[in-house]
């Protein structure tokens, strides 16, 4: 049976807010484990869009995301994020800020130890795939 990727996030390239032409960030993530996701909120008659982005990378593969200038600068000035997804569609976020950073050992052998960062921001804009 051949595989057809449907969804998901094959990788995450993360630039400087105030330089996103300039790539700073790029780690190889764990296969189907990361998302971006964009939730509407409209219960104060004004439309607010919640950006969140789950990436998920083994832990050897996340050592940039530790690096303290980087968290200065997801925590304080913020990223914007180029997303390649497995449909062939592209999609740039708004800033994103640091929300949390968790490493887990895993529970099993079988099991590989992750790291997830998760960003997020609000906006009063919907970000729409661009297919290539």
């Amino acid at each position: 049976m051949d595989y057809k990727p449907i969804g998901g996030i094959e990788r995450c390239s993360l630039s400087a807010a105030n330089a996103v032409d300039q790539s700073i960030v790029e780690v190889t993530l764990a296969e189907d484990c990361s998302e971006y996701t964009q939730t509407i909120d409209g219960s104060k008659r004004a439309m607010v869009v919640q950006h969140t982005l789950t990436l998920v990378a083994p832990t050897e593969c996340a050592e940039r995301w530790f690096d303290p200038d980087f968290l200065e600068l997801v925590l304080y000035d913020g990223v914007v994020a180029t997303l390649s997804l497995n449909s062939n569609a592209r999609i740039t976020t708004p800033t994103l800020r640091l929300q949390s950073l968790t490493s887990t050992t895993s529970k099993s052998v079988e099991q590989q130890p992750t790291t997830t960062l998760v960003l997020s921001n609000q906006t009063t804009t919907l970000n729409r795939p661009d297919y290539e």
